[in-house]
C-alpha cells in the first residue's frame, strides 16, 4: 500500500508558504478564489488544478473536520452515492455520480492528514490523498458494473487560521476520467464544478458549526517542523 512520507507532507507545505504560480494559467475564478491550471505532462490533454483563496468565516479546524468527514459529506454533498473503509481509516472505496449519460466513476484512495509548524512559527494542516491499486490494500473494492474505476487520482490540500476567525487554502486536484469524454466537456465540468465545490463545502460548514459550535474555537496543534528556508532534516 502507498505510504505518504513526511517529506511529501513537507514540501507540499513548502510551496503553499513560497507560493509560485508561474508554472499555472488562470483558469476561472469563485467566491473567495482563484482557480489555476496546468497541463498534466503524461496526458497533455488534461489538466492539474490549483484553487488558492480562503473562507474568512470558516475557522481552520472546522474546514479540516468537514473536509474529512466521509459521514457528514454524503449528506451535502449530491454527488457522492457512497464509500466505505477497506480495512483502515486512511483507505477508502469511494463512488461519484457523474451526470447522464457517463457512467459513475469509483475511487479507492489513501488520505491523511498532518500538522506542521511551517515558516514564521506559522502552523498549517496538510491532507494528501492519491489512488491506490485495489491490490494494494487491505481489503480489495473490485469495480462495480456500469462504474469505471479512476486509478490515476490525487489531491493535496493546505489550511491554515487566517488569524482572524477565518481560514486560508490551497488546494490541488488531479484525476483522470477515463473513458471518450471530449476535452470541451471535462473544461466544462471544471469550470463549473470547482467553483460550485468550493462555495458547496462552505455552506457545509456552517451547517456543521451551528450543530457543533464548539469546534469553532479549538486551536491547531503541531506536530512536526519544517524548516523555513527548506525541508527538515
Amino acid at each position: 500500500m502507498a505510504t505518504f512520507s513526511d517529506e511529501s507532507f513537507s514540501k507540499f507545505a513548502e510551496e503553499y508558504i513560497n507560493s509560485d504560480l508561474s508554472p499555472w494559467t488562470f483558469f476561472v475564478e469563485a467566491t473567495n478564489f482563484k482557480i489555476y491550471r496546468r497541463r498534466f505532462e503524461p496526458k497533455p490533454a488534461l489538466f492539474e488544478y490549483r484553487v488558492i483563496g480562503g473562507y474568512p468565516d470558516i475557522p481552520a479546524k472546522v474546514l479540516t473536520k468537514v473536509y474529512l468527514d466521509l459521514d457528514f459529506r454524503q449528506k451535502w454533498d449530491k454527488n457522492m452515492l457512497c464509500y466505505k473503509e477497506l480495512g483502515s481509516k486512511e483507505v477508502l472505496h469511494f463512488v461519484m455520480k457523474y451526470p447522464w449519460p457517463l457512467s459513475n466513476r469509483d475511487y479507492v484512495y489513501q488520505m491523511k492528514l498532518k500538522t506542521l509548524q511551517a515558516a514564521q512559527d506559522r502552523t498549517v494542516l496538510v491532507i494528501q490523498g492519491d489512488s491506490v491499486q485495489s491490490h494494494q490494500v487491505p481489503v480489495f473494492e473490485p469495480p462495480s458494473n456500469g462504474v469505471i474505476r479512476i486509478d490515476n487520482y490525487r489531491q493535496n490540500i493546505v489550511i491554515e487560521d487566517d488569524g482572524k476567525g477565518g481560514s486560508l487554502v490551497q488546494l490541488d486536484y488531479f484525476d483522470d476520467p477515463k473513458g471518450n469524454i471530449p476535452n470541451s466537456v471535462i473544461n466544462w465540468a471544471a469550470k463549473q464544478g470547482v467553483p460550485s465545490f468550493m462555495k458547496t463545502l462552505h455552506d457545509a460548514c456552517i451547517s456543521y458549526m451551528k450543530v457543533h459550535p464548539e469546534t469553532a474555537h479549538q486551536e491547531l496543534d503541531a506536530e512536526q517542523p519544517v524548516e523555513k528556508n527548506g525541508l527538515p532534516k
